[in-house]
């Protein structure tokens, strides 16, 4: 038996359940059961049972509460397996966190931590954790990478010329010329629009002793290098 929640030609956001298919003798009150707030939950256990994607592979935005929105049954799971929920990206409508996504991630640690038993195993700090949730949510968004050749004779008479001035410097101020020059490369999709933001924002990765930090210059096409 096949429930189909959409009319064909209809437009849906990526992610959403389009549908789940029963087993013979099984009906909607059997998904239903199985969550304490109805249908939509039923929904979300359709796509935990499907498996289709990975944890770290989210389209739909991860909501910023301080309780992460997860399924009773995600939940219950992190619960039994010892999983801070704060670490984990959900693959469900809005973000929500499946079961499934916590069984990826218990499977994945699973993997890493065999034939360690000797390692020394150190808890995330608050910092860390955020590092994790934040590189994991830009992971999410779609990438690109372009290789060119460029005549950096210009960029290195500067350096001779003043060392006080890193290539990191020269490197965002290049780009947020760009951005200025191609306004679609910072640009979000809104609804059924594209926003093309006013500023140019750039965040340079730092190393620290206690991990990852991106600090963020703001407006960087309107200050000099």
């Amino acid at each position: 038996m096949t429930n189909i929640l959409f009319d064909e030609g209809s437009t849906v956001p990526v992610g959403e359940t389009i549908g789940w298919i029963l087993l013979e003798g099984e009906s909607n009150n059997d998904i239903a059961r199985q969550f304490d707030h109805g249908i939509m939950q039923a929904e979300t256990s359709a796509a935990e049972q499907s498996g289709a994607t990975l944890p770290f592979e989210a389209s739909a935005p991860v909501s910023t509460a301080s309780r992460p929105v997860a399924s009773p049954a995600a939940r219950r799971e992190a619960r039994q397996q010892g999983i801070d929920l704060a670490t984990i990206i959900g693959t469900g409508p809005n973000g929500r966190i499946t079961k499934v996504d916590v069984l990826q991630v218990v499977q994945l640690q699973a993997t890493a931590d065999h034939g360690h038993d000797s390692d020394t195993i150190e808890p995330l700090s608050s910092m860390r954790q955020a590092i994790v949730r934040h590189v994991m949510r830009s992971a999410a968004l779609p990438q690109i990478v372009l290789y060119s050749h460029a005549d950096a004779s210009a960029l290195l008479e500067l350096r001779l010329h003043d060392k006080a001035i890193a290539f990191d410097d020269m490197i965002a101020r290049c780009a947020a010329q760009t951005i200025v020059d191609h306004r679609y490369f910072n640009a979000s999709f809104c609804d059924n629009a594209i926003r093309l933001h006013e500023k140019t924002n750039i965040g340079l990765a730092v190393n620290v002793e206690q991990g990852l930090v991106i600090p963020v210059l703001r407006d960087a096409a309107t200050v000099s290098v």
